[in-house]
């Protein structure tokens, strides 16, 4: 962590801040599939925007803001999120990052999604906070009550489970990129191969559809329309 050179007037405010501010509640639901056993899992959370709706009054009350900065490690292909809290006075506090690891050949999902986790982390740590489950009493007095109260949220639906395998069309709508391309089925079963699906092709899961079709967009068109060999062990 690094600071202004006087922390007296932002260090009394942060003590205020925190004597009137409350815990966020982690209101909202996650589905996760496990790549190791393919079982799922559900999880609550608290999201940035429901964190910074709950606390931004209160850092105002007490004259602070919070600022992040995304950085990127290119060397560990890591991003993070620094964060900097300011005083009304002038007088900071930046707090270093919260590094995470974006997938290889990662999206711009994946890599948002890693923004947001460190984004989430960072601004809860830097100003002494932790999400909690709704079912956790309120710890504190009667007013923190209310204050958790007001922080509930509807919760979000839980997104509905991802079909096992693609359909037809999608299939199909992959050996046209692939003609384009120049690629032959072969060459789509060795990318199917190295993410460990060793199953006809038409059986993927769309998770290792979007990954073949990135990997596809990334490659230069050819001329001519190659059409990949065919084999009945990916007919559909």
């Amino acid at each position: 962590m690094q600071t202004s050179e006087s922390v007296t007037e932002i260090a009394a405010a942060l003590a205020e801040f925190n004597a009137s501010v409350a815990n966020p509640v982690a209101d909202q639901l996650a589905r996760v599939k496990s790549n190791r056993t393919g079982s799922e899992y559900t999880y609550p959370y608290a999201d940035l925007g429901g964190i910074t709706d709950v606390v931004r009054p209160a850092l105002a009350a007490a004259g602070l803001s919070v600022f992040q900065e995304v950085v990127w490690d290119a060397a560990r292909a890591w991003v993070g999120a620094e964060t900097w809290v300011w005083h009304r006075s002038g007088e900071w506090l930046r707090f270093s990052a919260v590094w995470v690891p974006v997938p290889d050949e990662g999206s711009a999902q994946d890599i948002g999604k890693a923004i947001s986790y460190s984004r989430r982390y960072s601004y809860l740590s830097s100003l002494g906070l932790a999400a909690r489950e709704e079912s956790d009493g309120p710890g504190g007095s009667a007013s923190g009550a209310q204050s958790v109260t007001r922080q509930r949220r509807s919760p979000r639906p839980v997104p509905a489970a991802e079909p096992q395998t693609i359909n037809r069309g999608q299939f199909e709508e992959l050996m046209r990129r692939a003609r384009a391309k120049g690629r032959t089925v072969g060459d789509l079963a060795e990318l199917a191969i190295a993410k460990g699906f060793c199953e006809p092709l038409p059986k993927m899961p769309p998770t290792l559809l979007e990954y073949i079709t990135n990997r596809l967009e990334a490659l230069p068109d050819v001329a001519g329309d190659a059409k990949p060999a065919d084999s009945p062990e990916v007919a559909p």
